[in-house]
This record gives structure tokens, C-alpha cells and sequence, in this order.
């Protein structure tokens, strides 16, 4: 099978998720789409209930923070099937302990928005309650 264009993963990372949806990782794909929606959601729902306009200020950071990691991301996936000749996760020989592990990695980083929820995703649970505790405590 033909190797995937970084051009297309590009061209394609405009709406965040379908990137990864090009290069056959629907997990993350639906990961990256529902942070977009959430926070679009998430800012419609405050303005819509405080009626304060400077809730769109949020949208402004966390919209291009979204899509720069998507970004990010799908291009070293492209990197990485390159240089292991394989065209995606459905591929014969692609390593899925591998994919378990940069999920695991992409979760914790997501997690990690709420200090602690990181640490109690990798079974750091007392790490991650203190963490949390001094967090929202101070």
C-alpha cells in the first residue's frame, strides 16, 4: 500500500481528529474530536448561562492548543508507519503493544489537565489524591 502524505495529514489536521482518522487511528482520531467539541461546547454552555462574553477568550487559547497537538502527533504518526513500513494499525505486522503504550501516553497527557488525574491514570493513586488535594485546597 501507498505510504501516507504528510501533505493530505496536514491539509486534513484543519478540523482536529481527522488527521488521525486519514491515518487510521480512529481512537485518537475521536480523542482530539471530542476535546474540540467538548471546549466549543464547554464555552457555548458558560456564555449561555452567565451570559459574560469573555468565556470566548477560552476558545482562543485552547482551540489552537488543540489542533498544534493533533498536529503534532499525526505527523510523527506518519514518521513513525514510514519508518516501520507499515500502512496503519490494520497492518499485519504494526505492534499494538506499542499503540497501547502511545495511547497510555496521550491519555495520561490529557488527564494531566486536572493536576493528580495523571498520576491516578498510571496507578499512582497516592500521588494523584495528594496532588489533587493540594491542588484544590490552595
Amino acid at each position: 500500500m501507498k505510504p501516507k502524505s504528510k501533505f493530505v495529514t496536514f491539509i486534513a489536521s484543519c478540523i482536529p481528529g481527522l488527521s488521525h482518522l486519514y491515518l487510521g487511528f480512529a481512537d485518537r482520531a475521536l480523542l482530539f474530536f471530542s476535546l474540540f467539541a467538548l471546549s466549543i461546547a464547554g464555552v457555548m454552555g458558560l456564555f449561555w448561562v452567565t451570559g459574560v462574553h469573555e468565556f470566548f477568550v477560552i476558545l482562543l487559547i485552547a482551540l489552537p492548543i488543540i489542533w498544534f497537538v493533533g498536529l503534532v502527533d499525526s505527523l510523527s504518526l506518519v514518521d513513525k508507519l514510514r519508518r516501520e513500513g507499515v500502512e496503519g494499525p490494520q497492518g499485519n505486522n504494526y505492534d499494538f503493544i506499542n499503540l497501547a503504550l502511545n495511547n497510555r501516553k496521550v491519555l495520561t497527557v490529557v488527564f494531566s489537565i486536572v493536576p493528580g488525574a495523571g498520576h491516578m491514570y498510571l496507578g499512582l493513586l497516592n500521588e494523584g489524591i495528594q496532588l489533587m488535594a493540594l491542588f484544590f485546597f490552595t
